[in-house]
């Protein structure tokens, strides 16, 4: 799991912002979905000169604590409760808390619903974060079934930042988009009704999903207009961020209830802000496991070691080609930039050539994942030690 740092162009982010919304999916930010309108903010922050989309990024976690677990600890998730085991488990050297520390961070995590769910309070302050921030901290915050509205959640945030001094890195886990989407939507001019149409047009009501409807999507617009807010207000002040955005897990309601591999087990990776004008993709696919490795690379010097499973997704190299056959691990699936498999179909993306060892590659892949969860389970259970 070693890693070191192989190049430093010395434009290290004073303030990191590792964005983990809920429930944002691939297919939100997709051409077909466009259309709706629900991220038309985001796609500025795409498509602007410091934006970066990463083409195919699939999930490393099924639920929110799965994802969660690899997320701090730097662990595959084994489906187990680590973070219930606070008072048992160390600090690993993977954590993503002890990595920024070491880097001369303040750590913080945000979490917009209660430091009592999963016990995730007490869990990031064992991995490394130097404070742990929940709903019982944002006073005066309004509140829905599942916590702290996003809006008001990065509102915190953004006034929280001064309070620290030197460099910070932030993790934040919003809430607003998950069941039973009962928010009220009106802090930003979302269209309701084109959304409906979108909807109607795309996916007539008697051929489409029961689990779907326009309030939902409309919740889905307004957590995503909430984080972009966020970014834009917080970038004018402070010009030297970063800010990376993920999802948790795919929302599990798209509205064609005949879903292909890709749809089910992949979330977008944006990358936004200071220092991402002057990188460019090494690899067509990545997952969650690779973010921590990327954003190690782009503000740590040269020689620094740390530990990961994943790798930086990044390179300085202008001359470089995208990588379009490196294989990256999810939870559910293994993707590159030609097909996605799940250890039972694979599924190639836009009719491209089919190779006849993909299958056994494919296999080999799984496996992979299948090793990565074991020496994870014996790292969290007898240590690092395998006597």
């Amino acid at each position: 799991m070693e890693k070191e740092v192989s190049f430093d162009n010395h434009k290290h982010a004073e303030h990191i912002f590792l964005i983990i919304m809920e429930s944002l999916s691939e297919y939100h930010l997709s051409h077909e979905f466009e259309e709706s309108g629900i991220s038309k903010s985001m796609y500025k922050l795409i498509n602007s000169e410091n934006g970066l989309k990463v083409p195919v990024f699939i999930q490393n976690g099924y639920g929110t604590i799965e994802t969660l677990d690899l997320m701090v600890t730097g662990l595959y998730s084994t489906y187990f409760p680590v973070s219930e085991m606070t008072s048992k488990i160390p600090c690993f050297d993977s954590s993503t808390g002890k990595i920024f520390k070491k880097l001369g961070y303040d750590t913080s995590f945000y979490y917009f619903g209660s430091s009592a769910w999963r016990k995730i309070g007490n869990y990031v302050l064992s991995q490394g974060f130097n404070q742990s921030y929940a709903m019982e901290n944002m006073k005066n915050k309004r509140r829905s079934t599942w916590g702290i509205l996003d809006k008001d959640g990065f509102e915190f945030i953004y006034d929280e930042i001064k309070n620290h001094k030197g460099k910070t890195f932030n993790m934040i886990l919003s809430t607003s988009n998950h069941p039973p989407y009962d928010i009220d939507i009106t802090d930003y001019n979302i269209d309701t009704k084109n959304i409906e149409t979108f909807l109607d047009e795309k996916y007539p009501k008697e051929k489409r999903y029961s689990g779907i409807n326009s309030q939902i999507l409309s919740v889905t617009a307004y957590s995503i207009e909430s984080v972009t807010d966020f970014i834009e207000k917080t970038y004018k002040k402070y010009p030297k961020s970063l800010f990376i955005i993920t999802g948790d897990h795919f929302d599990r309601i798209h509205p064609n209830p005949v879903r292909d591999i890709y749809t089910t087990t992949s979330i977008p990776l944006i990358m936004y802000g200071y220092g991402v004008k002057d990188v460019k993709l090494k690899y067509e696919a990545a997952s969650h496991k690779d973010i921590v490795p990327t954003i190690v690379e782009m503000n740590a010097p040269l020689g620094f070691k740390y530990h990961s499973f994943g790798d930086s997704f990044i390179t300085y190299d202008n001359n470089s080609l995208i990588d379009y056959e490196r294989i990256a691990i999810g939870a559910q699936s293994i993707a590159n930039g030609r097909y996605i498999y799940n250890g039972e179909k694979l599924e190639y993306f836009n009719g491209v050539k089919k190779e006849k060892n993909d299958i056994n590659t494919a296999k080999e892949y799984i496996n992979k994942r299948n090793y990565g969860r074991a020496i994870s389970w014996y790292i969290v259970n007898k240590g690092y030690e395998i006597k």
